[in-house]
């Protein structure tokens, strides 16, 4: 299975955590990005931040039209999300 670069990475890491001794949520916290399929099945599971892929791509349009028009665009944009706490971001040890 292909996987871009923001979701492979976080998992590659949990997994090689997963296998060491002190697992993911105990003595490292591991967090994802956009909450992939991935993430949810991984064992033990992987937090994630969310984004609406939707609030995404209406801004980037709306920047790029921007643009097109002759307009500046801002040059940070923030969009709403929020953090999916799982298992590799509780600490189970306390």
């Amino acid at each position: 299975v292909e996987h871009d670069g923001y979701q492979s990475r976080p998992t590659e890491a949990h997994a090689r955590l997963g296998n060491a001794e002190g697992a993911a949520g105990d003595d490292v916290l591991v967090l994802g990005l956009d909450d992939s399929s991935l993430a949810r099945m991984a064992a033990p599971a992987l937090s994630s931040i969310a984004r609406n892929p939707e609030d995404l791509a209406k801004n980037g349009v709306d920047a790029l039209l921007s643009l097109m028009n002759g307009g500046h665009p801002p040059r940070i944009i923030t969009v709403p999300h929020h953090i999916v706490e799982r298992d590799t971001t509780r600490n189970r040890s306390d």
